[in-house]
């Protein structure tokens, strides 16, 4: 009796996911892609614990651009809409991870080429200024380097 009623609910619940994925089908086909992603997210942590859900690098950035858009907002919606976003702790440490040095960075540049690519030289204006900092040293502990030296150019061309 004990295997009838497990083979039952094992049929159930493969019906009950062949139903969510054919719902979640439907509405990848009517929804934009970064909001199925939220959807999806949701959907897979929903009876994860808060302390078990992963997050891709890709749910990341999308959730760090709303929180910086709106922290409050960003708070609300994960305290009542969408459960599954990334706590800002979370977000705070993925950002650290980000290693960012000073001087003319080539893969900002790259970005904006390919994101100004076909537009006439009228349409884009790229500006920026230099800032006026206080000569110091410190330590960085996550990347193991001394900031604050000036930048040095090798032999080859490449940034120290």
């Amino acid at each position: 009796m004990a295997n009838a009623k497990k083979s039952r609910i094992i049929k159930q619940s493969g019906l009950l996911a062949d139903k969510v994925n054919r719902a979640m089908a439907v509405v990848r086909s009517r929804v934009s892609p970064r909001f199925y992603q939220l959807l999806a997210a949701e959907a897979r942590n929903k009876n994860i614990s808060s302390r078990g859900r992963r997050y891709s690098k890709e749910e990341k950035l999308d959730a760090l651009a709303m929180f910086h858009r709106g922290k409050r907002l960003y708070i609300y919606l994960r305290n009542t809409h969408l459960s599954s976003l990334p706590s800002p702790s979370t977000l705070r440490m993925f950002r650290k991870k980000v290693q960012l040095n000073t001087g003319i960075n080539p893969t900002l540049f790259a970005a904006v080429e390919k994101k100004t690519k076909g537009l006439s030289s009228k349409d884009v204006i790229l500006m920026w200024d230099e800032v006026s900092l206080k000569k110091s040293l410190t330590y960085n502990k996550h990347f193991d380097v001394i900031e604050g030296l000036p930048i040095m150019e090798t032999d080859n061309g490449r940034i120290k």
